[in-house]
């Protein structure tokens, strides 16, 4: 191999590595919004159940209430 095509190689596996690179950027940026939305997802179900719950709750008792 000549020293041309040796510099060649060199540019061509540092632009394979650059784009690895890249990639793995872009994979972990978007695993976070993701992580993001299920987070947000998560925390928004949490608060639908407990408002479902405490609804319940006051009805029980106000048909309690209104039984006796």
């Amino acid at each position: 191999m000549d020293k041309k095509e040796k510099i060649n190689m060199e540019v061509f596996d540092l632009a394979v590595k650059q784009a690895v690179e890249h990639a793995e950027i872009r994979v972990r940026l978007e695993l976070s919004e993701k992580v993001e939305f299920y987070k947000r997802l998560c925390k928004f179900l949490i608060l639908l159940i407990s408002l479902v719950t405490v609804c319940s709750i006051v009805l029980n008792i106000r048909m309690l209430i209104d039984c006796c």
